[in-house]
């Protein structure tokens, strides 16, 4: 039975975690840093995954190890850290952060997490050989992961302790995200007019990155989602990301094996930068983190439509001395595979509720 919110907010306010239940394939999951007992700074702060409904309702919290040889925390300040990516299987969303006990300067040492359906956390990924700031990681199923770092997008070839990083592409990043067994990734690099790329299937060396969207050098994209929108279209065919210089919401279709602008929300979305999707019907709704607020917006027009100008609605309100960083959810648009594992988790908790 999920914990009562109420319940769960008096154990935030007092650092306390609350007791994890699994999570519910449609409600959106939000790292959060702080346990709100005092004000963030530039050192490291504990992590928690938060549970919400798609109307912002808090369900329940996930507290990431904090401190010891598995400890895993991110910058109190460092709002592009915590990012949040799907694995390519949709068995579990996953993370980085620094090796570091929380309310100490960040460090060299790095770590990978990531969190499934049941609500477990795995923090037991180490990596090195990455130098600067760690901003989010991906999976293909928990066996191989891609990280995305102020110094480069790089692969890693297992879980567990000191796993070494091979780099992909030397540029500094910020969100890698997998879809159909093609790594993409974001960037904020001034030296490169492409802002979303892709690498082609899982890489584990050095490999030409495939240019998306080049919106220009001083452009910056944060939080991003491909989703597969038209039966016709193989594989992943709508790009929805977050322009965090032009401070917009984008939109491309690819039409015709070339990706294609549709436009963007025409409005300026303030301090939002991470993003994820749920397809409701007809209609994607887009779900944004602020380091204050959870926002939404509904797009309706589908694939290759023009995306209209709207402003993202708050859904929620991070607690004093908290702030969100990554959003995601374990069913934005799934593809066969994801459906599957989707499928075979749901049928391991009938089993174990019933157990």
């Amino acid at each position: 039975m999920k914990i009562k919110a109420t319940l769960v907010v008096a154990g935030i306010v007092a650092g306390v975690a609350a007791t994890a239940a699994p999570i519910n394939a449609n409600n959106l999951v939000v790292m959060r840093a702080g346990t709100g007992s005092g004000a963030l700074t530039a050192s490291t702060a504990a992590v928690f995954l938060d549970e919400y409904t798609t109307s912002g309702v808090l369900v329940q919290s996930i507290s990431v190890a904090s401190s010891g040889a598995n400890a895993l925390t991110v910058g109190g300040t460092g709002v592009t850290e915590g990012i949040l990516s799907l694995s390519n299987d949709g068995s579990r969303i996953s993370f980085g952060g620094y090796r570091r006990d929380a309310g100490l300067a960040t460090s060299t040492g790095r770590a990978v997490g990531s969190v499934d359906l049941a609500g477990n956390v795995d923090t037991l990924t180490d990596v090195t050989g990455i130098s600067g700031i760690f901003r989010s990681a991906v999976t293909n199923n928990g066996g191989q992961y891609w990280i995305g770092s102020a110094s480069s997008v790089a692969y890693i070839g297992g879980a567990g302790s000191s796993q070494a990083a091979t780099v992909v592409d030397a540029r500094n990043s910020r969100q890698v995200n997998m879809f159909g067994g093609n790594l993409w990734a974001s960037n904020g690099s001034t030296a490169i007019t492409g802002k979303v790329q892709t690498y082609g299937n899982m890489p584990t060396g050095t490999t030409a990155a495939n240019p998306i969207y080049s919106p220009g050098l001083n452009n910056a994209v944060h939080g991003f989602i491909a989703l597969d929108l038209d039966a016709s279209v193989a594989g992943v065919d709508t790009l929805y990301a977050m322009d965090t210089v032009a401070s917009r919401l984008i939109k491309m279709s690819l039409v015709g094996g070339i990706w294609v602008s549709n436009g963007n929300n025409g409005s300026s979305f303030g301090s939002f930068q991470n993003l994820t999707a749920i397809k409701n019907g007809n209609d994607v709704e887009l779900y944004a983190t602020s380091p204050t607020q959870i926002g939404k917006i509904v797009d309706s027009t589908g694939y290759n439509g023009t995306l209209g100008a709207s402003s993202f609605s708050a859904i929620a309100t991070a607690a004093t001395n908290t702030a969100y960083r990554g959003i995601s959810s374990f069913k934005p648009v799934p593809e066969p595979g994801s459906l599957l594992a989707l499928g075979l988790g749901a049928a391991l908790f009938i089993r174990r509720k019933k157990a």
